[in-house]
């Protein structure tokens, strides 16, 4: 069974590592335990975990993504 059928899409950008994303497909949307690590606002990407929450790094959202995965510029003693 490939991501797309499991209920996962890909992150645009890097094709060497995709991040895999629910999609709205995916089961893990909305299935987080509530009462567990409330003090948990936001996802991977910066945008706001309301409501009913999904399983996983990632919050299925439309809002505005404030933080990206790091690439390889990102680190190293050349790094800005």
């Amino acid at each position: 069974m490939n991501s797309a059928a499991r209920g996962y899409g890909k992150l645009p950008g890097s094709a060497a590592h995709p991040c895999l994303l629910a999609s709205v497909s995916s089961p893990a949307i909305n299935a987080a335990n509530g009462s567990f690590y409330s003090f948990v606002t936001d996802d991977m990407d910066g945008q706001a975990r309301a409501g009913s929450r999904d399983i996983g790094a990632d919050e299925l959202s439309v809002a505005t993504i404030l933080r990206r995965p790091g690439a390889t510029a990102d680190v190293g003693p050349n790094a800005p």
